[in-house]
């Protein structure tokens, strides 16, 4: 394996990655490769084991780029630029394309259950248990990762979070409960050298207590009533001698 950590990288001509292997580039900022720059291969390297970990926008304007790029905000691609790899990002459709360019060549699908590559520590996430909340209250909750390399990126699948409520990439989860019953979904963090751990939650959401509340005729008799009695008062008041 091969890991640089970099802060804002710039490919200004050529990059030529020799040896086979997997390649790690985590960037720190912005990756921007300038029009006309290339990344070349030597014999043997897969395009596929070569990863960019972007925290924030990665601009692709040269005639070829290879690798998977993740970002956490956009990959753009200039104008006629190539891509063999991959672009995602964190947030949906965060890929702009200019036109006459291509991407693709490492479209297969990493098994859900795949362990984490070899020579990953061993990741945590916190908290080990989520608070409960209730039924149409607002309900939010930070899951960190440790003991990786930051920044994380957590997912998991939506369709068994309680209703209500979503998780971002950033760990946050957060909404408003809409259902009491109990639900079971599992969070994975996936660290910059994309070694990742998994925790499995439960989560029940209780009914809020109703405030009590008079029925309108009630109310309304209440208030004539206290009226009366006001009335009254300043009656006997205003005659001392009164029986």
């Amino acid at each position: 394996k091969y890991f640089v950590n970099v802060g804002t990288a710039l490919i200004p001509t050529a990059i030529t990655l020799s040896t086979p292997g997997q390649y790690i580039f985590t960037v720190n900022s912005d990756l921007t490769a300038a029009v006309g720059s290339n990344i070349l291969l030597g014999a043997g390297v897969d395009p596929c084991n070569v990863w960019w970990r972007v925290p924030t926008q990665a601009t692709l304007n040269g005639a070829t780029f290879v690798g998977n790029v993740v970002s956490n905000a956009a990959v753009v691609l200039g104008s006629g630029a190539r891509l063999t790899g991959r672009a995602l990002t964190t947030d949906a459709g965060a890929v702009t394309l200019a036109g006459t360019n291509s991407i693709g060549g490492c479209s297969a699908v990493v098994p859900a259950d795949a362990p984490p590559p070899a020579g990953c520590p061993v990741i945590g996430i916190t908290p080990t248990v989520l608070p409960n909340g209730e039924v149409g209250v607002a309900y939010n909750q930070q899951i960190l990762g440790n003991s990786g390399t930051a920044p994380y990126v957590y997912t998991t699948n939506a369709s068994f979070l309680p209703a209500g409520l979503t998780l971002s990439a950033t760990g946050s989860l957060s909404g408003t409960p809409t259902s009491a019953a109990p639900q079971t979904f599992t969070v994975r963090a996936t660290d910059a050298l994309l070694c990742f751990a998994e925790r499995q939650y439960t989560m029940v959401f209780g009914n809020a207590i109703p405030v009590p509340t008079l029925p309108q005729g009630v109310v309304i008799v209440l208030a004539l009533g206290l009226m009366a009695l006001g009335y009254y008062r300043l009656r006997r008041q205003s005659h001392p001698f009164g029986g």
